[in-house]
């Protein structure tokens, strides 16, 4: 039986705004373009150059010459202009070999393979989602599994986890039995260039579609921003905020988990002889006169670079950008755009305002016993001091406790006060500093609920007063866990609002084991101005040592 051959076609949306094939690819004029005369339909291509692979020379040290062997990187591309209603055309591209490239920047429709795949797929036939968890430091991961299942299978977090794409079995028959979406759709069909239009405008009608809502409606809670335009205006914003100062909803922070107690301070461009005590917007106006506040630009942001300094040298463990340190929240036509980790994303309206209502309930809730004020902005010293001037909270920072067959190890809390309260304790940081506070809470409070040995590790660690009277078995409504995050700001505690995203996940699964949660703003009082540290050299801190 003769089997129907198949073709594997990659295939984009152009954005609406381009309506002309010489703005649609780069380089228009230098092309070679050919039209299908049946169909009309225009392909464009650069003639390959054949060459010796080098690995002839570089690895066999041999001549190449002597061989018959040569590669070339081929490139063709095809634009269809489709009637997709009455009044409207829009441009689809279907690149071979590497004719993606041939494309200008910014000129395909984001996210519009993910969403007809999304339309077209059996939610319970999926076979691979790639993500980018944004609760920490954004992480890309691919989840495949060996058996086609559905969503629940691949453990996504859907509040924290941006959806990059999918693969899985087809409803559609005329897409192939295997379909994968991202920013392009990948089908095998039995189309070619004479009869391709009819199913290019099948797939802008599943494009159209808002079926995936139903399974899938939270794939629209955060989107990546990779429109060039778009990122120009939000930097736009950025830089007239950070020159005029207005930065209520500007911070700079650590972008990644430190440890504190080794770090003696921070050094930034032009200010290498002083030890700063933190990342903040503060600290860089500090370092940089009027004349060059006025002229500050996106590439004096990604550019400069601030130096993590260590106790025991001089030599920096880390160097950050600027950019990568800002957090930003800019409200631009009607959307939240937020940047960290040097990157953009849009937040859902509805889910934005769903998370931000959440936080204000959280920060209402007063804890039954508050931590007091500090005069410190290093961790381990406030915790000390605490644990010095009241003897009802026992010192847990830095007890390790050991669990899951010795591989793991977590803190059980950092102060622990004898009315069975836990405090966490971290100094204000950015999203992957915050979420890994909220998380390590998480797995120390789920641990303490359900695992004997885990309890019994703790009680060995906890002063004579303090230890649990039967660690065989716990009530955990009798327990609260207060969440404290130290803060030299007079104003409320505002999170950035991933952090926020991964606190209200993290409270509801804690309060489902029954413990009572707080969230509390430590403030440090009594420290100098970062501008009067500055007038001299700070000496570097003796080393810690853990009691």
């Amino acid at each position: 039986m003769h089997k129907e051959k198949k073709n594997k076609l990659t295939v984009y949306l152009i954005k609406a705004n381009y309506s002309s094939e010489n703005s649609i690819l780069k380089d228009f004029d230098k092309l070679k373009k050919k039209t299908d005369s049946q169909s009309g339909i225009n392909y464009y291509y650069n003639e390959s150059i054949t060459y010796p692979p080098k690995w002839i020379e570089n690895f066999f040290l041999e001549d190449p010459k002597q061989y018959k062997l040569h590669q070339s990187s081929a490139q063709m591309i095809v634009l269809i202009k489709i009637n997709t209603s009455s009044t409207e055309y829009r441009y689809f591209a279907i690149p071979f070999g590497i004719g993606f490239h041939l494309l200008n920047p910014d000129v395909i429709e984001e996210r519009f393979g993910l969403k007809v795949a999304l339309n077209a797929m059996d939610e319970k036939m999926m076979k691979s989602i790639d993500k980018k968890n944004m609760s920490n430091v954004p992480k890309h991961a691919r989840e495949q599994i060996s058996i086609n299942s559905e969503v629940e299978s691949f453990g996504i977090d859907i509040e924290q986890d941006l959806i990059l794409g999918v693969t899985g079995n087809s409803k559609e028959s005329d897409f192939g039995k295997i379909i994968t979406g991202k920013d392009s759709l990948c089908i095998s069909v039995n189309n070619n260039i004479k009869d391709v239009e009819a199913i290019l405008k099948k797939i802008y009608d599943y494009y159209l579609k808002d079926e995936y809502k139903t399974n899938f409606g939270w794939i629209d809670y955060i989107k990546e921003c990779k429109d060039k335009s778009t990122i120009s205006l939000l930097d736009n914003t950025l830089i007239k905020n950070i020159r005029s100062k207005t930065i209520e909803t500007i911070w700079m922070a650590v972008p990644e988990i430190i440890e504190w107690a080794d770090v003696d301070g921070f050094k930034y461009p032009k200010c290498k002889d002083y030890l700063f005590e933190d990342i903040t917007l503060h600290n860089l106006y500090d370092t940089i006169n009027e004349e060059e506040l006025k002229s500050i630009d996106i590439n004096f942001l990604k550019k400069r670079q601030i130096e993590c300094i260590p106790t025991t040298g001089t030599l920096a463990i880390k160097k950050w950008k600027y950019y990568d340190c800002i957090y930003a929240e800019i409200q631009h036509s009607g959307v939240l755009y937020m940047l960290t980790n040097g990157k953009y994303y849009s937040v859902e309206n509805n889910f934005k305002d769903s998370v931000n209502q959440d936080y204000q309930n959280y920060l209402g809730k007063t804890p039954p016993i508050a931590l007091p004020n500090s005069n410190t902005d290093i961790e381990d010293v406030y915790n000390k001091s605490v644990f010095a001037q009241d003897g009802n909270y026992f010192l847990m920072d830095k007890k390790m406790i050991y669990y899951g067959g010795g591989y793991s190890k977590i803190e059980f809390c950092d102060l622990y006060h004898i009315n069975k309260i836990m405090y966490h304790v971290k100094i204000y940081g950015g999203s992957a500093v915050l979420s890994h506070l909220f998380n390590q809470a998480f797995v120390s409070s789920e641990l303490f609920c359900s695992d004997i040995n885990f309890r019994t590790d703790v009680n060995s660690k906890l002063g004579t007063t303090h230890k649990i009277q039967d660690v065989s078995s716990v009530d955990c409504r009798d327990y609260s866990i207060v969440l404290g995050i130290l803060s030299n700001s007079v104003k409320p505690l505002n999170i950035p609002f991933f952090s926020k995203v991964s606190l209200r996940n993290v409270w509801k699964q804690i309060e489902s084991f029954g413990y009572k949660v707080f969230l509390q703003k430590v403030q440090i009082v009594g420290l100098p101005t970062k501008k009067a540290a500055q007038k001299k050299p700070r000496k570097p801190r003796a080393k810690k040592t853990i009691p």
